[in-house]
């Protein structure tokens, strides 16, 4: 490739979702081949679905601090992809001899390289929660398919050189936040630009904030500091999958203290949709965002802030959050089944507390300083920085962060979690897709294997809420995989395009 020739060829496709894109780089060729959505942004050196903090029409995203959605850019005779700064959304590439495939969808991509899951990999499920895990630098990246490999990347660029070399690379770290003042003033700035960004009209399609309410601590504040950005907009749960431990998670009466219009939504109704709304988010496992299907309608266009990484960077636990984004649960991967949906539906998921995870050690540091005192209560949920933020925004003590409830979450991890109609597909999936005897046996017998293994650190001192990096990818059940194996399944045939 040469820095002068390289250019973007692409092709829009009506019938794929909106906010898709597959790229592919051939060795020794001058382009790079895009297939995209309608609302995927095309320039002639970069093309991107998001949202950054920094100006729209300079179009830094590769170097913005905070980048929501993801994208792509010509530097000289490389290519860089751009991934989510927050582990939201991921970018997907296959690297064969010839030629490198990247793409903002793991279904599109497998579509792209005609690929799909190996009905012998028993451990899909357990090799995603390992990725969470093992943090944004691991050395294990690898999803083996049938005929090739994916790799999965998060939180960084990865840069294609002409020969086809790829190399991760780091985005620019905001500064380290030293006070509460600061902290407030990066994550406010943050959804401050990044609002302005998604609301440019220059844009293919702008985006409107949308805040989500309840009555914790996480999302609920992140809607305080929107609202000092002219968000005035938000949805909440009024129904919940699951009865919560006292009460309902409804956040409707903050919203009103905020000066919000506040809609609210059965978590519930997701399962009185039309098909079968569940595949599209068991491409992520454990596809907990499912209860997001209940408010469709209201999200296209819309930019979806959320209090994910909460759990992580606002409590006072300083051994919540390790570096590099890794995770000790299985929140690790929290939001990031919603990613076919978003693309499919047309919406941001933009998590503004992701952009101080660089510097959560501080962040923990600022939460259990003496000036954070008159804002704690003690006990395990309790969060200073949320708490100051909503109560200095006229919200009563009592209205909020009195226990967590979790009333967003549903998680999908058996065949019981499906509707009447999710159940009868999968059930005809799996009786044609079914794996060989001796890959349920080995399944089976690696799941017990690291029980075992688990009882015995435990008795060592690990957590046993925490599974073992080194054996998560067998710590699920074989269902969760034959789950993933049939959203992908079921996904691929929107990502179909015309044989060229």
């Amino acid at each position: 490739m040469s820095s002068i020739d390289v250019r973007i060829a692409a092709s829009l496709f009506e019938s794929l979702p909106p906010l898709a894109w597959s790229a592919r780089v051939r060795r020794g060729d001058e382009k790079l081949v895009l297939d995209h959505g309608a609302w995927v942004e095309v320039r002639s050196d970069a093309f991107f679905e998001g949202a950054w903090d920094g100006n729209f029409e300079e179009g830094h995203f590769g170097s913005a601090a905070m980048l929501v959605g993801s994208g792509g850019r010509i530097e000289g005779a490389d290519i860089v992809f751009s991934a989510a700064s927050s582990l939201l959304d991921r970018i997907y590439v296959m690297a064969r001899p010839e030629e490198v495939l990247v793409s903002n969808s793991l279904a599109f991509l497998l579509a792209a390289a005609d690929d799909e899951p190996d009905a012998d990999q028993p451990f899909y499920a357990g090799r995603l929660l390992e990725q969470a895990l093992l943090g944004t630098r691991r050395s294990r990246r690898a999803l083996p398919m049938r005929r090739g490999t994916v790799q999965v990347f998060e939180a960084a660029n990865l840069r294609v050189t002409p020969d086809l070399v790829l190399r991760r690379e780091e985005r620019r770290i905001p500064a380290e936040p030293q006070t509460y003042e600061a902290y407030v003033d990066l994550v406010s700035g943050t959804i401050r630009d990044i609002i302005e960004n998604a609301a440019d009209p220059r844009r293919v399609r702008p985006f409107r904030p949308l805040a989500t309410l309840s009555r914790g601590y996480d999302s609920t504040a992140i809607a305080a500091l929107a609202a000092r950005s002219g968000c005035s907009q938000a949805v909440t749960f009024d129904v919940s999958p699951g009865p919560p431990p006292n009460g309902s998670d409804n956040g409707k009466v903050i919203g009103v203290h905020l000066g919000m219009d506040v809609e609210e939504y059965n978590a519930t109704d997701y399962r009185r949709r039309p098909g079968i709304p569940e595949a599209e988010f068991c491409v992520h496992p454990p596809g907990w965002d499912v209860v997001f299907a209940s408010m469709e309608e209201t999200l296209p266009g819309r930019l979806l802030l959320t209090g994910w990484f909460g759990d992580e960077s606002l409590t006072t636990d300083a051994s919540g959050a390790p570096p590099d984004l890794r995770h000790q649960t299985i929140r690790g991967l929290s939001g990031s089944s919603l990613s076919e949906f978003r693309l499919r539906v047309g919406f941001l998921n933009f998590s503004p507390l992701f952009v101080a995870a660089p510097h959560v050690a501080a962040v923990h540091r600022i939460s259990r300083g003496d000036a954070m005192r008159p804002w704690r209560l003690g006990g395990s949920y309790d969060r200073p920085i949320a708490r100051r933020i909503l109560e200095e925004a006229g919200v009563a003590r009592e209205l909020f962060g009195q226990q967590k409830m979790g009333g967003a979450y549903q998680g999908l991890m058996r065949a019981e979690h499906l509707g009447e109609a999710g159940r009868a597909d999968f059930a005809a999936f799996c009786e044609a897709n079914a794996p060989a005897p001796g890959v349920t046996r080995r399944a089976r017998w690696a799941r017990s294997f690291e029980r075992r293994v688990r009882r015995v650190a435990v008795l060592a001192g690990h957590n046993p809420d925490h599974p073992l990096p080194q054996l998560a990818r067998f710590s699920r059940r074989l269902e969760e995989t034959l789950l993933f194996r049939w959203g992908v399944h079921s996904v691929k045939t929107r990502y179909a395009l015309p044989r060229r």
